[in-house]
C-alpha cells in the first residue's frame, strides 16, 4: 500500500475503516445496481459509467464541522480550492477554483502527464481487499483526486466529498472519488470476507468500467457494531450520487492530513 505521501493519489479501501458519525442525511443512491448479497455466492454486477469527461467541473454548498456537536452545518465562508499533493512536499496538481459564501466552484482539465501513477498505485491496496482483483490494461496511468485544500482568513483545511449517518448501532460512510485514466480501464474483484475475533468485514464483488478521462467512484461503508463484535460491508461503485455532499475541515495552522477518514 502507498505511503503517507502518496495518499492523495490512491484510494485506500476502508475494510477496517473507524466511521465517524456525525448525522448527515443519507439515502439509497438511484444511480447504482444494488450488488450481490454476502450471504450468496459472489457475482459480478457491471456498475453504471460514470465517466465526467477529459475535463469536470464541480460545484455546490460546502458544509463545516460544528465544533460543539460535531455535526456538519451550513459553511458560509470564502476560500481559495487547490488539489494538492499532500505535505512535506505539496504540489499544485491542476484545476483551479475557489468557494464564495459557501458555495464550491472548481474545475480541472487534464492533469500533467508527470502527476500520472501507475493505475496500480491509484487503486492501492484494493488487491488485498477483493479475491482476484485485477486492472486491465495493467499499463494505464491515472490520478485520484480524493480532497481539496482550502485556505483563506487565516485557515488553512481539506475538504471531502463524503456523507456519515450514525442510527443507533449502525454507522454509514459514503464518500465520493474522482479518478482520472489515461485510457479506458475495467476492474474486476470477487467478494471476499475477512473475519477475526472482533468481527467480520466483507467487500461487495465489482466490475467497473472507467473511460479515459474523470471518472466518479463511490464508496459505501455499512458498519454494525454491539459491546463485542462488529460486522462490515464495503463496496466501490462507478456511481456519482448527488446526495454525497462536500465537508471542509479547517485549523489555524498547516493544512490537515488528506487521510484523516483512512484506516489506520
Amino acid at each position: 500500500m502507498n505511503g503517507r505521501k502518496n495518499a492523495v493519489y490512491a484510494l485506500v479501501p476502508a475494510i477496517a475503516v473507524a466511521l465517524v458519525a456525525i448525522g448527515c442525511y443519507t439515502e439509497t443512491s438511484p444511480y447504482e445496481k444494488t450488488g450481490p448479497q454476502p450471504q450468496s455466492q459472489p457475482k459480478l454486477v457491471p456498475e453504471t459509467i460514470m465517466h465526467l469527461g477529459t475535463s469536470m467541473a464541480i460545484s455546490g454548498q460546502v458544509r463545516a464541522i460544528d465544533a460543539g456537536t460535531g455535526s456538519p452545518v451550513k459553511f458560509d465562508g470564502d476560500r481559495s480550492v487547490s488539489f494538492l499533493s499532500l505535505p512535506p512536499r505539496p504540489m499544485n496538481l491542476g484545476g483551479s477554483g475557489s468557494i464564495a459564501g459557501g458555495f464550491l466552484n472548481f474545475g480541472i482539465g487534464a492533469p500533467a502527464s508527470l502527476a500520472l501513477v501507475p493505475i496500480r498505485n491509484v487503486f492501492g491496496g484494493y488487491d488485498s481487499m477483493y479475491e482476484s482483483f485485477s486492472i486491465v490494461p495493467a499499463g494505464a496511468k491515472g490520478l485520484a483526486m480524493k480532497g481539496l485544500a482550502t485556505s483563506g482568513d487565516g485557515m488553512n483545511g481539506w475538504m471531502h466529498r463524503m456523507a456519515p449517518h450514525s442510527d443507533g448501532p449502525i454507522s454509514t460512510l459514503d464518500e465520493v472519488f474522482y479518478v482520472y485514466v489515461n485510457s479506458d480501464v475495467v476492474l474486476t474483484g470477487r467478494a471476499k470476507m475477512v473475519s477475526g475475533a472482533g468481527g467480520i468485514a466483507i467487500a461487495e464483488g465489482t466490475s467497473m468500467g472507467l473511460n479515459a478521462g474523470w471518472n466518479a467512484i463511490h464508496l459505501k461503508s455499512v458498519e454494525i457494531r454491539s459491546p463485542d463484535r462488529f460486522f462490515q460491508i464495503v463496496k466501490m461503485s462507478a456511481a456519482d450520487p448527488d446526495w454525497v455532499g462536500w465537508v471542509i475541515r479547517e485549523s489555524g495552522g498547516m493544512v490537515e492530513s488528506a487521510d484523516f477518514l483512512l484506516p489506520r
